[in-house]
């Protein structure tokens, strides 16, 4: 995919293959924190841009990340002897620090576990899709960015609800709002009380958002509630129980 005249269909590739590498972070923390003996392994989103690193200097291929023509791999055997060595000299190289607060150390159990689950949600295109927009709305709520996290997490939520209504969210070749596909999944009994009053309060403030912008104030609880139906929602389909930590928070 590298001709420049394909851009639109390169970058499409590559973010439906990043979904699946969303998917599995999510995983893994999920089992990390299943797991009361191991390190937490939290997941940030990966973009498009984490990946794309390769530029020229001097005319030489390098790694953007990495100015001295460094690779992430020589970065780390660098730390790891340095390490082995005692820590004796200063490290002196800024990639090589920046590169130690990518490590997590986790039991083996937990990537096991997380690729058991990987490999059953994987088969499922969509799940993976909302999977991914949940580690994305989660990477943006921890950047402060709360409309945005809600806005993704309402992708979710509405998606969600049309996979458990099935075929007939198309009526007439027209689609039936999502209030009304609610309450029928709510009376059914396909989805709990609860969830189904909460969506109901988040389509409000969907809207808000929507139609009101500049005025609408989304706040971190917001996106907290959100990300409990949007979670409930996504595996109802799914055997899986989806642990998440989110944090926020603002420096002065």
């Amino acid at each position: 995919m590298g001709d420049p005249n394909k851009l639109n269909e390169s970058v499409q590739w590559w973010d439906e293959h990043l979904d699946y590498a969303n998917t599995l972070l999510l995983l893994i923390e999920s089992e990390s924190l299943k797991c009361t003996i191991s390190q937490e392994a939290l997941a940030d989103a990966v973009s498009i841009s984490d990946t794309c690193r390769v530029g020229f200097l001097d005319g030489s291929v390098v790694n953007r990340r990495y100015p001295r023509r460094w690779s992430p791999l020589r970065a780390r055997s660098d730390l790891t002897a340095w390490i082995a060595g005692g820590m004796k000299t200063p490290l002196t190289t800024n990639e090589t620090l920046d590169d130690l607060a990518l490590w997590r150390v986790v039991k083996r159990s937990v990537i096991v576990d997380a690729l058991d689950s990987f490999t059953f949600v994987s088969k499922d295109a969509d799940l993976v899709k909302r999977l991914s927009f949940i580690a994305k709305a989660k990477t943006a709520y921890k950047n402060n960015d709360y409309k945005v996290s809600f806005t993704l997490l309402w992708f979710v939520i509405e998606s969600s609800v049309k996979a458990i209504f099935g075929p007939r969210s198309q009526k007439n070749g027209r689609p039936i709002p999502v209030s009304k596909m609610v309450n029928e999944l709510r009376d059914t009994g396909l989805i709990p009380a609860k969830i189904a009053d909460l969506v109901d309060t988040l389509r409000k403030l969907r809207n808000q958002l929507v139609h009101e912008p500049g005025s609408t104030v989304c706040h971190a609880h917001d996106c907290m509630q959100a990300v409990h139906a949007a979670t409930q929602l996504a595996t109802v389909t799914a055997n899986i129980d989806l642990r998440m930590k989110w944090e926020t928070g603002v420096q002065f």
